[in-house]
């Protein structure tokens, strides 16, 4: 009968220590996902932001003065193709709009329809420029636009030159360090 409990007992204490295991495991593989769901993020959002920035106007990207909203002129279709008339020249399509909502954390895009009819008499411009208003006019609203990460910190996007746009975006998750991207692009058109 004793070699029964100490038997039991014994049993008990392994499921107890398999049962921690379990769990540490389990938490563990929580917060790689969480970790690595924070990168994906980042590199989603880089990585659209630069196919965004290739095919788009210098001369029609802009930031706004704290550098929470870039503009950016593209000649983009709807294939990723820079779409040309026939003549050859660059048929610029929309202008696209990255901007950081501070009060919620998150960074959204947003697209903007040139009309069909050629609105660059004396060469591209950017948004305001062209409509007169500021670039935060054009974000929110009725359009929520597509949300690219959430749990952001910062986005700062800054001109430093006539082709150099460079970006810093900054996404923390709860109680993990934050990851950070910090790139510079250079427009070609």
């Amino acid at each position: 009968m004793l070699e029964v409990l100490v038997s039991m007992g014994i049993l008990s204490l392994l499921l107890l220590v398999v049962t921690m295991l379990y769990l540490f495991g389990l938490r563990a593989s929580e917060k790689t996902y969480r970790e690595m769901d924070q990168l994906a993020s980042l590199q989603a959002a880089a990585s659209l932001l630069g196919g965004d920035l290739e095919p788009g106007s210098s001369k029609g990207t802009s930031c706004s003065s704290g550098g929470d909203i870039l503009s950016i002129l593209s000649a983009a279709d709807g294939q990723q193709t820079v779409a040309v008339d026939t003549a050859g020249h660059v048929s610029w399509q929309k202008y696209v709009l990255y901007a950081f909502d501070n009060s919620r954390k998150e960074l959204r895009r947003f697209e903007h329809k040139l009309p069909p009819a050629p609105v660059f008499t004396d060469g591209p411009v950017g948004l305001e420029t062209l409509s007169g208003q500021p670039l935060s006019d054009f974000v929110g609203g009725s359009q929520p636009g597509r949300l690219l990460a959430g749990h952001v910190l910062s986005f700062k996007a800054e001109k430093t030159s006539f082709r150099l746009v460079h970006v810093r975006l900054v996404i923390k998750l709860g109680d993990k360090p934050e990851q950070s991207v910090d790139c510079t692009w250079r427009i070609h058109n």
